[in-house]
């Protein structure tokens, strides 16, 4: 019977130990990138970081906060290319949203 526990014992911890390790490994990257390499590029022409070191002032504020304000409902309400989803009810119907995609669909082309 002890063994029977003891063994049951390390299988416990042994999946335990495989589950914690699972993750060990993984290639996470410091920022997003995009995939592919255009022509006449650089691979570090994908990182946000090659063109922020190329700024003389990347810190610099450039917009006040209404202005961003101004620019997003232009955009949202004129460009009609951005949803505000803060305004979509909790639930929608997959109907609707097919209408939603369909007519930006047809917008494209």
């Amino acid at each position: 019977m002890k063994d029977l526990i003891g063994v049951a014992c390390i299988l416990k911890i042994g999946v335990f130990v495989l589950l914690l390790s699972n993750g060990c490994g993984k290639n996470i990257h410091p920022y997003l990138s995009a995939p592919i390499l255009l022509p006449d590029t650089m691979p570090e022409m994908n990182a946000p970081g090659f063109w922020i070191g190329l700024h003389p002032r990347p810190d610099k504020v450039i917009m006040s906060v209404k202005e961003i304000q101004l620019l997003n409902r232009f955009i949202r309400d004129e460009l009609g290319s951005v949803k505000d989803i803060a305004h979509y009810p909790p639930v929608v119907s997959r109907y609707k949203v097919n209408d939603l995609i369909t007519s930006q669909l047809i917008n494209v082309e």
